[in-house]
């Protein structure tokens, strides 16, 4: 015979949010909204059968997604970052070779 677990005792997934106000503190809004908006927008929550009401989760990257938030912002990936320092430092010396170059025409035509 196996042992009874009680279900407080089972600790939810890492990426798992349990009931209406988690979920809604997660998207920083409060249940009723999250409620309204699993309703009429769509929100994916899940149900678990049983008792007069149901209980309800959400798994984070899937509110993310539905949220229109990436997993990983562009910003915060090193190589795009770095990438970027060049491509903006390549453009600052380019601006600076133009405007020496054309002060040193203007001052050629003066002379």
């Amino acid at each position: 015979m196996g042992s009874i677990v009680h279900p407080a005792t089972i600790r939810p997934a890492p990426g798992r949010l349990d009931g209406w106000k988690a979920i809604g503190a997660y998207l920083g809004r409060d249940r009723s909204t999250v409620i309204r908006w699993a309703r009429d927008r769509a929100l994916p929550v899940h149900r678990l059968p049983g008792g007069k009401t149901a209980t309800v989760f959400a798994l984070r990257h899937e509110l993310d997604r539905w949220a229109g938030i990436p997993e990983a912002l562009p910003e915060l990936r090193p190589e795009r970052t770095a990438r970027r320092r060049w491509v903006a430092a390549a453009l600052l010396a380019s601006l600076a070779v133009g405007v020496r170059a054309s002060l040193a025409l203007r001052a050629g035509r003066r002379g």
